[in-house]
C-alpha cells in the first residue's frame, strides 16, 4: 500500500498537469423535444443526428441523460410553396433556432438563427432535406458553439466553488453518486479544478468504502446462509463490487479466501487486486465514471427545457 501511495503522489505531478493543461473539453447534451412544431415526428431521430455532430465536430463533447448545458432547436415555418408537377414538390423556408440551454439554472445561455431551405415531395422529406443545413462547418453554427463554449467555462469558473459544496452535501447524506456527477461537471481548465479533484478523491473514497461494507455484508449474509456451491456464487457477486481502495477490502479478501478454500477450483469468481501501475490519470478516470454513470441513468425534465424554448 506504501508503495501504490508513493507512486500516486509522483504521478500525479507527471500525468494531472500537462492533461490539465490540454483538456477544456465541457458536456453538451443534444435534446430534441418529442413534439417538434412544425417538424415532423419522422425526422427527429435525423435531427438528433444533425445536433450530435454539430457539438462534437466543433470541439464538444456530446453527452446524454441529465447534464447542465443542452444543444436544442426550435423552429418556426417561414413560407411554404407547393409546386405542381410529377411529383408535386414542396418547397419551404424554415427558421432554425439552436440554443444552449442551462438546465440547472433554467435559463437559455446562448443561441443563434439559422435560415433552412426545405424542398422535397412531401413534408418529412423536406424537412430531411432542410436538416441538412445544420452543417457543423458552417461558420454562423461554428462560433456560436465556440463563443458559447467559451461561455460555458467561464460559468463554472464562476460557479464551481458553490458546485463543490453542493457536492459536499450530498456526499454527507451519502448520496455519493450524485456528488460525483456534479465533481465531475466541473472541466480540468477551470480554476478550481484542482480543489474540485481534490474533493471528487474524498468523496470517491467515501463512496468505496460505503459500497464495500454494503457488499460485504451481503456476501456475509449469503455465504453464512448457503455455505456451498449456490452460496458462493451469490456471495461472489457482492464481493466482485468491492474496490482493493475500500477500507474493508482485506475483510472482503479474508472472506473469498475463505470460500475458494470451502469450494475450491470449481468457484470462477476473481477478486479485484492492487494495481501498483496505475497512474493518476486512471483513478481520475474511475471518479468520473461514477457521476457519468449516474448523469446518464437521469432523465431530464422535458418541461423545464421546452418551457424556455417557447
Amino acid at each position: 500500500m506504501k508503495k501504490l501511495i508513493i507512486l500516486l503522489i509522483s504521478a500525479i505531478s507527471i500525468a494531472t498537469a500537462p492533461i490539465k493543461a490540454q483538456n477544456c473539453d465541457v458536456l453538451l447534451i443534444p435534446f430534441v423535444q418529442d413534439n417538434i412544431d412544425p417538424l415532423p415526428e419522422e425526422s427527429r431521430s435525423y435531427l438528433t443526428t444533425k445536433l450530435t455532430q454539430i457539438i462534437t465536430q466543433n470541439g464538444i463533447s456530446a453527452g446524454e441523460g441529465v447534464g447542465q448545458f443542452y444543444l436544442a432547436a426550435k423552429f418556426t415555418l417561414l413560407s411554404k410553396d407547393i409546386v405542381s408537377g410529377s411529383p408535386v414538390m414542396i418547397t419551404q423556408k424554415v427558421n432554425a433556432a439552436l440554443s444552449i440551454v442551462d438546465y440547472f439554472g433554467e435559463k437559455v445561455f446562448a443561441s443563434v438563427n439559422i435560415e433552412l431551405q426545405a424542398t422535397g415531395t412531401n413534408d418529412t422529406k423536406a424537412y430531411i432535406n432542410g436538416l441538412r443545413g445544420l452543417n457543423p462547418n458552417n461558420p454562423k453554427i461554428q462560433e456560436f458553439i465556440k463563443s458559447s463554449k467559451e461561455k460555458m467555462l467561464r460559468y463554472y469558473d464562476d460557479n464551481a466553488v458553490n458546485i463543490i459544496k453542493k457536492a459536499q452535501k450530498l456526499a454527507d447524506t451519502k448520496e455519493f453518486e450524485e456528488a460525483l456527477f456534479y465533481l465531475a461537471s466541473i472541466p480540468e481548465c477551470c480554476k478550481s479544478y484542482d480543489a474540485a479533484l481534490a474533493e471528487t478523491r474524498k468523496v470517491y473514497q467515501a463512496y468505496i468504502d460505503y459500497t464495500c461494507q454494503k457488499h460485504l455484508m451481503l456476501a456475509r449474509t449469503s455465504w453464512a446462509a448457503a455455505p456451498n456451491y449456490d452460496g458462493a456464487n451469490e456471495a461472489g457477486q457482492y464481493l466482485s463490487f468491492i474496490e482493493p481502495d475500500a477500507k474493508c477490502y482485506n475483510e472482503a479478501l479474508a472472506l473469498y479466501n475463505e470460500i475458494k478454500a470451502s469450494v475450491k477450483e470449481d468457484w470462477k469468481y476473481e477478486f479485484k487486486y492492487y494495481d501498483e501501475r496505475a497512474l493518476e490519470r486512471e483513478r481520475i478516470n474511475a471518479y468520473r465514471e461514477v457521476g457519468v454513470a449516474y448523469g446518464k441513468g437521469q432523465q431530464p425534465k422535458t418541461t423545464i427545457i421546452t418551457g424556455l424554448l417557447r
